[in-house]
């Protein structure tokens, strides 16, 4: 007799990345208190941990059985993923070195050629990014 079996499998990956930013900002206009900059710079990240997780599923109504199985392996990428961005935005002084500021940016990402695995880095070499928070300058 011949049964019908379904089977699914899921597979997924998951990266953490330790990054050394770079940025030098540039203050060039300033209206009271309330200044405006520009901000140059480039990050150097590199995995730290990674790991990929597949999952497979096996069903059979005509037998009234399933089956689960999953393999999990440490993966990690040989090169550095390094990129660049840049941005403008506005800076107020509440104390001292400290400021309260606002930067809208961009950043590209270079070819790391780390090619055994995908990542939202070779899906998307451009990036859009919107930064609010407190600044230290010295």
């Amino acid at each position: 007799k011949n049964t019908s079996v379904d089977f699914q499998n899921q597979e997924t990956q998951h990266f953490h990345y330790l990054g050394i930013p770079v940025n030098l900002n540039y203050n060039f206009v300033n209206i009271g208190k309330l200044g405006l900059f520009a901000s140059f710079g480039g990050m150097v990240e590199k995995d730290i941990y990674g790991e990929f997780r597949s999952t497979g599923q096996s069903v059979s109504t005509e037998l009234n059985s399933a089956s689960q199985g999953v393999i999990t392996t440490k993966i990690s990428q040989n090169n550095p993923q390094i990129s660049v961005n840049a941005g403008v935005g506005v800076f107020y002084p509440i104390y001292g070195g400290f400021n309260l500021y606002g930067k809208v940016g961009g950043v590209y990402y270079f070819d790391a050629k780390n090619y055994e695995y995908k990542t939202i880095y070779t899906d998307k070499k451009i990036g859009f990014d919107l930064n609010a928070g407190i600044r230290f300058d010295f």
